[in-house]
């Protein structure tokens, strides 16, 4: 491969591995763990761990691995846009973004056109949605009255447990709940992975070579402030526990 393909590779090592076995690679990565790693597609030279650019991989994916790339992103952009929904009719598959803010949770509104106005239609098929439960619309019902019917009296405790018990996912901001043990975590909507502690992608973290399969731990990747960023943290595979304290003591 000539070095002008991967300058920023090219100026730190040789280029040790050919175009098809690069672009194998790569198709491997996405097959194995979907929009989690489509942000984090690295060099696999050992030592390199340099992060492709979208023009880079362009260059040296084959046209379908590129083409399943740029759609995963796209994916992983919509994830993050509080504004969007997906249509909840089976089959349908087409999503927008809403144009109004998405600080509207089902609260207490009085005036009924505000209470009714999370009914949201999906653009492609006209299909009635919630948008802040996130459910089919719930006819006959505004968003006061149906978590009324709903008889939920554990609902504001259920939310305040999520949030003192839980992390939104780096990926796809899904709570992730920590059980006993280690701290290399994967979200089990997106299957993005990450370390508990500082919420640092595990991709940069723990880097394996695509040929030798050498594994390389990489303290540094971990975010400024984590326990294991320090210079003799054991790696966070290695400590198990809800916190780190817990682990410790």
């Amino acid at each position: 491969m000539p070095p002008s393909s991967l300058p920023a590779c090219s100026a730190e090592h040789d280029l040790d591995i050919c175009r098809a076995c690069l672009s194998r690679h790569l198709e491997a990565q996405l097959e194995s763990r979907g929009r989690a790693v489509s942000e984090s597609l690295t060099c696999p030279s050992l030592g390199c761990g340099h992060l492709y650019t979208h023009s880079e991989l362009r260059i040296v994916a084959s046209p379908e691995t590129f083409a399943r790339y740029d759609k995963l992103r796209l994916l992983s952009h919509l994830a993050t846009l509080p504004d969007f929904r997906w249509c909840l009719r089976e089959g349908c598959g087409s999503g927008q973004v809403y144009a109004f803010p998405a600080s509207r949770l089902p609260s207490f509104p009085a005036d009924m056109q505000l209470r009714q106005r999370n009914r949201v239609l999906c653009e492609a098929c006209g299909f009635a949605m919630c948008f802040a439960h996130q459910t089919p619309w719930h006819e006959g019902l505004d968003c006061v009255e149906y978590d009324a019917e709903r008889g939920d009296p554990q609902l504001a405790a259920t939310r305040a447990w999520i949030c003192d018990n839980t992390k939104g996912c780096p990926g796809c901001e899904a709570p992730v709940e920590k059980g006993p043990g280690c701290f290399h975590m994967t979200c089990h909507v997106c299957h993005f992975e990450f370390c508990w502690e500082c919420l640092a992608d595990w991709a940069q973290i723990v880097n394996v070579h695509p040929i030798t399969y050498v594994r390389k731990y990489r303290r540094d990747r971990h975010a400024v402030g984590c326990y294991f960023r320090s210079e003799n943290a054991p790696e966070a595979t290695m400590v198990a526990g809800h916190t780190v304290q817990e682990a410790l003591w």
